[in-house]
């Protein structure tokens, strides 16, 4: 059998293209059909636990035979045990998978194998954690499969392997990214996943509602907001993502709020998924809608205050006005002069610089939003210093949605 070595890679390179883009994995495997001169080939994957189908391909073989094959063989195959008690990257072919007195008694060779041109046939385990994973590739009829062919199956299978492997961890953490994305739309979140390019990766339920509402347009399967600053803070975000130039300034420049058509503000938070060295990083866009988040709690209003220095009895006066009670009922129950509280409001608004009640409601609000993801939480390579933020990059970051908030109430 005369196999060159560029034939080999482009069989070996077009299984690691099908890990990534499944479509690909059918005609990679007819190619390794080709390579190893069979007739058929036959690859499945599923659950060891639930039995669920993960991976099934099948060159050259009518797609309802496994339905037959499960249904009344599958408890008499007694190539079963040999498969996966074998050791690894071995190809059982001949006396090892079957004896020829075996085959001549076997319902399964004369009523399966022969009539769906099954002639000489291989088993082998691809031991991927997790999965009951089998290979098998079948002969034309009236030959068999010889050392040399035998050889080459050796060579190529642990690939197929590793190519599965990929395939079912790159599905799972995409479903892991889909369950995420509909938690958040149940609470009316939406989530945005872009590629370093700006191009879309993934929306979920509730990003395609504002993408049909217009507050987030698609050209090109590029995101753009309805607002021209936001669009020049994702593209820098962007830059220092492609560019793996991340730094402490870019975190406290990474959140913003906007308004939709109907006057609601949404919070806009740019999180950088970071790649290897690098490579395959991505950008997370969260866009929530403030007017369905809770009020801050005791603690959150805490932590607003300590980045403006406010005094204990102007939190209090806050957590009042956050809860939309009257700060008439506030003096006589804090026992103090009506004026004195309206002395610890004109504090508040001195420290935060807003000027009126709303806007320091909805600036408390915003903070309590952002400060649950201002860790500035990275994917990233354990070999990776991590990023660091101080205290004053807080307070940019809140001063910074209490500007946006005031240029957005005050048009």
């Amino acid at each position: 059998m005369g196999v060159g070595i560029e034939q080999f890679g482009d069989a070996v390179r077009g299984l690691y293209e099908a890990a990534i883009e499944p479509e690909l994995l059918a005609p990679a495997m007819e190619w390794v059909t080709d390579l190893v001169s069979a007739s058929n080939c036959c690859l499945h994957s599923g659950d060891e636990r639930t039995l669920k189908t993960s991976v099934m391909v099948m060159t050259r073989l009518d797609p309802s035979l496994p339905r037959g094959y499960y249904k009344d063989y599958l408890s008499k195959d007694l190539r079963i045990p040999r498969i996966f008690s074998a050791s690894a990257g071995r190809i059982l072919h001949g006396q090892s998978l079957s004896t020829a007195e075996e085959r001549r008694s076997s319902p399964l060779y004369n009523e399966y194998f022969e009539p769906n041109g099954l002639h000489d046939v291989t088993g082998a385990s691809l031991f991927v954690g997790g999965e009951l994973s089998c290979l098998g590739f079948g002969a034309r009829k009236d030959d068999s499969f010889d050392a040399d062919a035998i050889k080459l199956m050796q060579f190529v299978l642990p690939h197929i392997r590793q190519a599965v492997r990929l395939h079912l961890s790159l599905q799972s953490a995409f479903g892991a990214v889909s369950e995420l994305g509909d938690l958040w739309s149940r609470t009316g979140r939406a989530l945005l996943l872009l590629n370093a390019d700006g191009t879309l990766n993934y929306v979920n339920e509730a990003a395609e509602r504002l993408i049909r509402e217009k507050v987030v347009r698609i050209v090109y399967k590029r995101r753009v907001f309805n607002r021209s600053d936001l669009d020049g803070l994702l593209a820098g975000v962007l830059e220092a993502v492609r560019c793996d130039e991340l730094e402490v300034g870019h975190v406290s420049q990474s959140c913003a709020l906007l308004v939709d058509y109907a006057g609601r503000q949404i919070g806009v938070r740019f999180l950088p998924i970071l790649g290897v060295d690098g490579r395959d990083s991505r950008l997370s866009i969260m866009l929530i809608p403030l007017d369905a988040e809770a009020a801050p709690n005791k603690v959150e209003l805490i932590q607003f205050g300590m980045l403006f220095g406010l005094t204990p009895a102007e939190l209090a006066v806050l957590g009042v006005l956050t809860v939309g009670e009257d700060l008439r009922g506030h003096a006589p129950a804090r026992n103090v002069a009506h004026e004195t509280v309206r002395k610890h409001l004109k504090n508040v608004f001195d420290k935060t610089g807003c000027r009126t009640a709303r806007r320091i409601c909805c600036a408390s609000s915003s903070a309590s939003v952002f400060c649950a993801f201002a860790s500035f939480h990275c994917v990233a390579h354990p070999s990776r210093r991590p990023l660091t933020r101080s205290p004053q990059d807080d307070v940019v970051c809140v001063e910074r949605l209490i500007c946006i908030n005031n240029t957005i109430t005050s048009s």
